[in-house]
């Protein structure tokens, strides 16, 4: 009878989990469904910053054009940070991260149609193998050389966060690159992130050239226009 009764408590384990796995997912799933990934969530004098238009658009929207500049500002900013790393740097497996089915992006545009800055999100469970949370995940953020320090990034980021908690999505995630000092100020002083539970250092990995960072949310009412 013990042995039996151990197993059931297992199975009982398991499908808890897996009703919370597919609690998670029903959540997302309108939230991948948004033809306009987010953007309704926001009054528009929001997309509009310091000359630029602030345009969201899934992978498959996006032009061949835009996609490349954005793969350019992305090679231009990171490439050597990935190199440096455990990871290493390949254009043709960060090409397919941005024309993934499930890639979202916010991109920053001049009136020449030149990209400002971007960035590459995508809604998400916090974990593939037990997910806890939905989250709006942040793959990517990349802002232009020439125009850093004006608020952009943080404008990006700010608006990400309105759309998530309008979603009502448990946080927004990322992850940084251990060795990128300036990249972490941002997210943690500026931006009030902290280390995530998943972090390999809370799971006894301390070797990881990444920090997993998150910020939880509260449901917000949607912004009217």
């Amino acid at each position: 009878m013990g042995k039996k009764s151990k197993d059931h408590g297992k199975k009982a384990l398991r499908v808890a989990r897996e009703e919370k796995r597919r609690a998670i997912f029903a959540r997302l799933a309108p939230c991948n469904a948004l033809d306009d990934c987010g953007s309704s969530c926001l009054a528009p004098p929001l997309l509009a910053f310091e000359g630029l238009a602030l345009r969201f658009a899934a992978a498959r929207d996006l032009d061949a054009s835009t996609r490349d500049a954005c793969f350019a500002l992305l090679e231009a900013n990171m490439r050597a940070h990935y190199e440096a790393s455990d990871w290493g740097w390949d254009e043709r497996e960060k090409r397919g991260d941005l024309s993934s089915a499930d890639a979202r992006f916010l991109v920053a545009e001049d009136a020449s149609g030149a990209v400002a800055g971007f960035v590459h999100f995508r809604f998400e469970p916090d974990d593939d193998d037990e997910p806890r949370r939905a989250a709006l995940y942040v793959r990517e953020i990349q802002v232009a050389a020439a125009r850093r320090g004006n608020g952009l990034g943080r404008r990006l980021m700010s608006l990400l966060h309105v759309v998530a908690s309008t979603l009502d999505l448990d946080a927004v995630m990322l992850t940084v690159f251990k060795a990128n000092a300036a990249a972490q100020r941002f997210y943690v002083e500026k931006l009030k992130y902290a280390v995530d539970g998943d972090d390999p250092a809370n799971h006894g990995v301390d070797d990881a050239c990444y920090v997993i960072l998150s910020r939880p949310l509260k449901r917000a009412l949607a912004p009217s226009n």
